[in-house]
């Protein structure tokens, strides 16, 4: 939700105004006048759509990485993290409140330093959840306080919203800004998809519509932030080189403020809680709610029994590829003996039967999308 101002149907918020005399340096246009029907249809139009192409892009990406732990959370507990589902939910929580309190910030900060300028730096700013992700999910020992710092740094993705929505307000005239308003945030959005959809395939952890397989080498959750950090670089790369500052572009904060006195604005914020952030925070939780359902659903409430463990690896002869997947299910079943909550333990239970059914050659995986695509599609 970005701020604006409105001062009639005919007035944009970018104001017509002489060339300035302060040399800038970069990309800037000094000159820019949507409302004029001349201007826009010679000079200003493809100007503006090669903007708003980038800026869907950069926001796009800021979206995946604002979304990354969301599909990430579910797999820590195969990477032998022990954190307990309290600890992953908020885990998931933190990026999504960081970056709702970053949409102010990133508003203003357009016309305070250019629409391509901040794009840049916004863009460049997911380097830090992306690579501070791949070292993280490296190493079991990484404290819980790290993630946390990290999932935080995430939300800069949900500030990317606001800027990029209100970089593509000053491009526009007033009978265009719907539509081009609508495509930038639709494509924004679209990243919360892809990002669920295609994370646990890069990381080895679920095929796709029968075209990719899982992995058997096991999950890589840092093959996903290398991916995302690549991206990171093109974005701000394509700003660097396809995007533009305007100078006319002003806003002044205590007028766009003054909004908040206006009850309409309140009723608005209200029913945006409801729609978008609906949509978000279920978004958000989505992948750890099917997990620990379906988790609980395929294994059963646990019992009495007491769990006995694998001999230890070094004992059995095995080559390499059994060998790891043995170790991962004696590590699984070690982590569930030690598990007071039934959520956890059905999860590690579950780990320890994917990993022994790769040791025997069967593939449990397609089963375990089969289950989970006919409890939870409509028209299974």
């Amino acid at each position: 939700m970005t701020l604006t101002t409105n001062n009639g149907p005919d007035e944009s918020v970018v104001a017509p105004s002489p060339p300035s005399k302060t040399h800038r340096s970069g990309r800037w246009i000094e000159d820019w006048r949507p409302e004029d029907p001349d201007f826009w249809e010679s000079t200003g139009a493809p100007i503006a759509k090669r903007n708003l192409i980038w800026s869907i892009f950069a926001e796009h990406l800021g979206f995946s990485v604002w979304l990354i732990w969301s599909v990430s959370s579910a797999y820590l507990l195969a990477q032998g993290f022990q954190f307990s589902v309290e600890q992953l939910f908020f885990l998931v929580a933190i990026p999504n409140l960081v970056g709702s309190l970053l949409r102010v910030p990133y508003t203003l900060a357009v016309p305070k330093f250019g629409g391509r300028n901040w794009t840049m730096c916004s863009a460049a700013l997911l380097l830090i959840p992306t690579l501070g992700f791949a070292f993280a999910v490296t190493d079991p020992g990484t404290p819980y306080w790290v993630f946390c710092l990290i999932a935080a740094t995430a939300g800069f993705g949900g500030g990317n919203f606001a800027s990029s929505m209100a970089n593509i307000n000053f491009f526009f005239p007033a009978d265009k800004k719907g539509a081009a308003l609508g495509l930038n945030a639709a494509g924004g959005n679209l990243g919360v998809s892809i990002i669920q959809l295609f994370l646990p395939v890069i990381v080895g952890g679920a095929g796709i519509f029968g075209l990719v397989k899982a992995s058997e080498g096991g999950i890589h959750l840092e093959r996903a932030a290398w991916v995302y950090a690549g991206l990171a670089i093109v974005a701000t790369l394509a700003a660097y080189f396809f995007m533009d500052n305007l100078a006319t572009a002003k806003s002044n904060p205590r007028e766009q403020l003054s909004v908040l006195k206006e009850k309409q604005t309140w009723i608005m914020s209200f029913l945006y809680i409801g729609t978008f952030g609906s949509f978000i925070g279920f978004s958000a939780a989505m992948p750890l709610l099917i997990k620990f359902s379906v988790s609980l659903q395929q294994i059963g409430q646990p019992g009495e029994a007491t769990i006995e463990l694998l001999p230890k690896v070094d004992e059995l002869a095995l080559n390499r590829r059994q060998a790891h997947h043995a170790g991962v299910a004696q590590a699984a079943l070690q982590r569930a003996a030690m598990q007071d909550d039934p959520l956890l333990l059905a999860e590690e239970l579950r780990y320890a039967v994917q990993a022994f059914a790769a040791l025997t050659g069967m593939r449990a995986t397609e089963a375990v999308l089969d289950d989970l695509f006919g409890r939870f599609c409509i028209g299974k």
